[in-house]
């Protein structure tokens, strides 16, 4: 019968534990930042340590303080890892064995259940009540070690839950330390840059220092040279004021000769911005006239294209105004000849039947004076057709009359809108001009102040000069007759 791995086997319930480290790699790994920030600091401290190479000297300890504890807490989480692997693969094969165990025993179950049901030749209901009794008995025990099974099931699967977690929170410490490792990466690609800017500010601060200790040693030989003469010029105990006075006008001559160079600086920055600005002003300029032109010739275009047009629709609205007077005068012609005739014919039929009535006498007079008031009234409502005909086309032709005299203030007004545009246009043209005109003026004018200054200050240069050159030799005789 297999043995029960609940009994054999404990689940850990608590966290796995990292590796543990023998006293001395603890003391080697404490001593490894240490090391580390040691030999940084030491290959990047220059012979005068400054707040920046202190600085990258801390940043180089942090940055392999945090690299130790990354690799350690990547240490363990592999360990637990590995152990988290190792009670997954136990658990499933305890799983497994209870499966199998537990198919067993149904099998054998059923096959004791078929051997009870199967009729005895024996007959012997003592031994089938004896085994039924054991029969229930196992039974019994059986469903008691399924409950303790469903049982240690379901502590199992609580064991798989916590594994999962413990999955998850693996994952995310392995992000973390992912995370932790790209910035680490990304750190050390600054430090490398800051190395390097290092380097290149002590090999500048070498050039720099080498440089200020040739100065420093021309220097000294110059102070001792002065010092020579002046102790030599002391010792003889004359011209000592001549002399004082030539220095305090050489240190004069110096300062002013300092501030024409500064002047001269000053000078030359604000000639090459006029320059510059000139430049800008003529480009401007350049621009400006090409936009006018070019908005000239848009203009031009346009208003000849207007001109164009309303002459054309002048032309046209002149040949229908014609045409609508010819044809109007035709109708007219034409309705007043109709009317004419129709005015004819209608008396000669009255007069026709007047005639016809008194010669034949047929019609009474009554009749008769019926008859020529029907003619009479149809005669006055065809008259009063054609009238109100007549005025109706009159009224028309007075509308389209009003509409073509619209329509030709319209391309009036639009005529001089265009014209109006075109002269604000204009003006603003030659606004602009005039004040790149009085720009370009003004930047003359300052260019030749300029060209004044820089006249005067190189005359008066010239006779500093001459004036210094003047008392370094009067200088050079006195320590002449001094020496002498």
């Amino acid at each position: 019968m297999a043995t029960h791995p609940a009994r054999t086997e404990q689940a850990r319930i608590d966290g796995p534990h990292g590796p543990v480290r023998p006293p001395a790699e603890r003391a080697q790994a404490e001593r490894r930042p240490a090391r580390v920030a040691a030999s940084g600091s030491a290959a990047l401290q220059p012979e005068q340590v400054d707040p920046a190479t202190l600085q990258a000297s801390e940043l180089v300890a942090r940055l392999a303080a945090q690299q130790e504890e990354l690799d350690r807490r990547v240490a363990l989480i592999e360990s637990q890892e590995a152990e988290v692997e190792s009670k997954l693969r136990n658990a499933r094969l305890w799983l497994d064995g209870q499966r199998q165990e537990l198919d067993a025993r149904e099998a054998q179950l059923e096959q004791r259940e078929k051997s009870v049901a199967a009729p005895t030749p024996e007959g012997d209901s003592a031994e089938i009540k004896k085994r039924a009794a054991e029969l229930d008995a196992r039974q019994a025990e059986l469903y008691q070690k399924l409950e303790k099974l469903a049982h240690d099931r379901s502590r199992c699967d609580a064991e798989l839950r916590s594994i999962a977690d413990r999955e998850e929170r693996l994952a995310a410490l392995t992000e973390a330390a992912a995370e932790e490792r790209r910035r680490i990466e990304a750190s050390e690609s600054d430090l490398s840059l800051l190395r390097a800017e290092l380097a290149a500010a002590k090999e500048e601060n070498d050039r720099d220092a080498d440089d200020l200790a040739r100065r420093e040693a021309q220097l000294a030989v110059r102070r001792q040279e002065v010092s020579t003469a002046l102790k030599r010029f002391e010792s003889l105990g004359k011209a000592e004021q001549e002399i004082a006075k030539l220095r305090e006008a050489a240190a004069q001559f110096s300062a002013r000769a300092r501030y024409l160079e500064d002047a001269e600086g000053l000078l030359e920055k604000d000639g090459a911005a006029v320059a510059e600005e000139r430049r800008e002003l003529h480009e401007q300029r350049m621009r400006l006239q090409e936009q006018a032109e070019r908005e000239r010739r848009e203009l031009a275009a346009e208003q000849a294209a207007q001109q164009t047009d309303a002459r054309r629709t002048s032309e046209r609205l002149a040949a229908r105004e014609a045409e609508l007077d010819q044809r109007q005068s035709a109708l007219e012609q034409v309705h007043a000849e109709l009317s004419r005739s129709q005015r004819e014919v209608l008396e000669m039929r009255l007069a026709t039947e007047e005639t016809w009535s008194q010669l034949t006498g047929a019609l009474a007079p009554a009749s008769l004076a019926r008859s020529i008031a029907q003619v009479r009234a149809r005669l006055a409502d065809h008259y009063q057709h054609v009238t109100a005909e007549l005025a109706e086309r009159r009224r028309d032709l007075d509308e389209v009359s009003r509409s073509l005299e619209a329509r030709a203030e319209g391309l009036e007004t639009r005529r001089a809108d265009i014209s109006s545009w075109a002269k604000r246009n204009e003006e603003d043209l030659e606004r602009r001009a005039a004040q790149l005109v009085a720009r370009e003026r003004e930047l003359d004018r300052q260019q030749q102040h300029y060209e004044k200054l820089e006249q005067k200050w190189s005359a008066e240069r010239g006779e500093y000069r001459a004036q210094i050159r003047r008392l370094l030799a009067e200088l050079r005789q006195e320590t002449m007759r001094a020496a002498a």
